[in-house]
C-alpha cells in the first residue's frame, strides 16, 4: 500500500514551511486578523499578507468576518475553508452501512444508513462501492476531487501496516484475512481499514482532546472497547489493545464468540439484552419508562447495568481516568442511569470512580450531534452507532492535517505512513 507523499518541514522552502504554519496557527486559533497572526508566528505583516492571500487562492482558508476595532479601520479575521477537503467514513455492519462525510473540522456533512447484508464474496464489496459513489453523487457538497479518501471500520481486529491493512480477526462477520488490497480493487478513491472500537475511540477523542486517559465502551449489537493513553488510541503490540468486551463479568457458563465464558459480550450486548427481554430495544425501553413496567423487565435492566459495572470497575483501575459510554444503546441511558452505575462500581471498590451531579459537556472541536452528559467519571456520549463512521473518516481528516503539522492528534498507527489520501504530489 503506497503512503501519501509525506510532508515534513526539512525537505519544504522557507516560504512553503512559512505558508504550512500559518495554516496550522489559523486552524487551532480562527478568526484572527493578519496583525495578531503576524504576533504569534513571529514573521513580518508583508510575509503573513503575501501568505493568507496565496491560502485565499487556493480555497485552504476564507474571510470569516470583520471584528470589533480597536481603532482606525476594522480588521478581517481568517478561518480555515472547512470545506476545502473532506473524508467519508464507513462503518460496515452485519445487516447494513454506516455511510458519512466530515469536512476538515471533523464535523458531519451528510450521513446515511444502507441496507446491505455483509458477505464474503467480492460482489459485496462492489455494492457497497456502488452505494458510497451514489451516497457521493447525491450531495452537491461533496466533489471527487475533494474527498481525501474512503475510511471503512469493520467488526474485527484490524492489524495495520505499510504494506497491507488486514483483518486478523473476525469471528463476528467471519471476516478475517479481509485485506485493504481486496477492498481497493473496487474503489477509485483510496481507501483505508480500521477496527471500528478503535475508530470510535479516535472520534470520541477528536471531541475531548482534554482526555488524557479513557476506556470506551462501544454498546453495539456487539460489544466494542478500545482504551486512550496519555491522549492516544491504544492499539497494542498486536493491535489487540483494549478487548474490554471480553473481560470475565459472571460465573453463568455463557459462552462468547471468543471461546471463553462469561464475557462483557455475553451480558451486556444489544443482542444479548434483546434475547433476554425478548423484545426489540426500542420496545424494551418504551416499557422500561412505564409507570406500570413489569418486575422482570426492571430486574433484567438492573442486571445488565451491574454487569457493566463490574468491566467498569476492573477497567477503570487501570486507566484511572474517564468511562466513554456509547454506541447503540448510549441514547437509552438515563442521567439516573449513570448515578446507578456510578455507585455500583463503587460498591466494595477502594479505589472508587468520581461522583458528582449530572452535567451537559460541550464539546471542544465539533458542533456536530448532541450534547453528552457527564456524571463523575462517567461520560455518555449519545451518537450511537455513528460514532464508528465519524471516527473512520477523522482519521482521514487527521492525516491531511499532519501535511501542515496541524493534526489534532498524534496517532503512531494511522498517519501519513499508513494511510494514502487522494492529493496530487505536494498539492495540499
Amino acid at each position: 500500500m503506497a503512503a501519501s507523499p509525506v510532508l515534513s518541514f526539512h525537505n519544504l522552502s522557507i516560504k512553503e514551511i512559512n505558508r504550512h504554519k500559518l495554516f496550522a496557527t489559523i486552524y487551532r486559533n480562527p478568526n484572527l486578523p493578519k496583525l495578531r497572526l503576524s504576533q504569534l508566528l513571529d514573521m513580518s505583516l508583508s510575509t503573513i499578507d503575501s501568505n493568507v492571500k496565496r491560502l485565499l487562492t487556493e480555497g485552504l482558508i476564507v474571510p470569516s468576518g470583520t471584528l470589533e476595532s480597536t481603532g482606525g479601520r476594522k480588521a478581517t479575521g481568517y478561518t480555515i475553508n472547512a470545506r476545502h477537503k473532506s473524508a467519508i467514513g464507513v462503518f460496515i455492519r452485519a445487516e447494513s452501512a454506516l455511510i458519512c462525510a466530515v469536512d476538515l473540522n471533523g464535523d458531519l456533512i451528510a450521513s446515511q444508513e444502507v441496507l446491505l447484508p455483509y458477505s464474503k464474496e467480492s460482489s459485496y464489496l462492489e455494492r457497497l462501492s456502488t452505494e458510497v459513489s451514489a451516497f457521493i453523487g447525491n450531495h452537491a457538497e461533496l466533489h471527487s476531487g475533494s474527498i481525501l479518501g474512503i475510511s471503512l471500520a469493520i467488526q474485527g481486529i484490524v492489524t495495520i501496516d505499510e504494506d497491507d491493512s488486514r483483518v486478523s480477526y473476525g469471528k463476528i462477520l467471519d471476516n478475517q484475512q479481509l485485506t485493504l488490497s481486496a477492498i481497493q480493487k473496487h474503489f477509485k478513491l483510496p481507501c483505508t481499514l480500521h477496527h471500528d472500537s478503535k475508530a470510535a475511540a479516535f472520534a470520541a477523542l477528536w471531541e475531548h482532546p482534554e482526555v488524557e486517559n479513557a476506556a470506551l465502551f462501544l454498546l453495539n449489537d456487539n460489544v466494542g472497547g478500545a482504551l486512550i493513553f496519555n491522549n492516544t488510541v491504544h492499539y497494542g503490540n498486536a493491535f489487540q489493545g483494549g478487548l474490554i468486551e471480553h473481560l470475565t463479568v459472571d460465573h453463568q457458563g455463557r459462552l462468547c464468540y471468543c471461546g471463553d465464558y462469561d464475557c462483557l459480550e455475553c451480558y451486556c450486548s444489544k443482542r444479548a439484552l434483546e434475547h433476554e427481554a425478548k423484545l426489540p430495544l426500542t420496545d424494551f425501553f418504551t416499557k422500561l419508562h412505564e409507570p406500570e413496567c413489569p418486575e422482570s423487565l426492571q430486574q433484567l435492566w438492573h442486571s445488565y447495568l451491574e454487569h457493566l459495572s463490574i468491566a467498569i470497575r476492573q477497567v477503570h483501575k487501570m486507566i484511572d481516568g474517564t468511562i466513554i459510554l456509547t454506541g447503540a444503546l448510549a441514547p437509552y441511558l438515563t442521567v439516573g442511569d449513570l448515578t446507578e452505575l456510578v455507585a455500583l462500581s463503587n460498591e466494595h471498590n477502594a479505589f472508587s470512580l468520581t461522583q458528582s451531579t449530572a452535567v451537559p459537556v460541550a464539546r471542544t472541536t465539533s458542533t456536530s450531534g448532541p450534547h453528552e452528559t457527564q456524571v463523575g467519571d462517567l461520560l455518555l456520549s449519545v451518537n450511537g452507532d455513528s460514532i464508528v463512521a465519524l471516527g473512520a473518516a477523522r482519521y482521514l481528516i487527521n492525516a491531511y492535517l499532519e501535511c501542515f503539522e496541524a493534526n489534532p492528534i498524534s496517532d503512531p498507527k494511522c498517519n501519513l505512513g499508513t494511510i494514502t489520501l487522494n492529493l496530487p504530489e505536494n498539492k495540499y
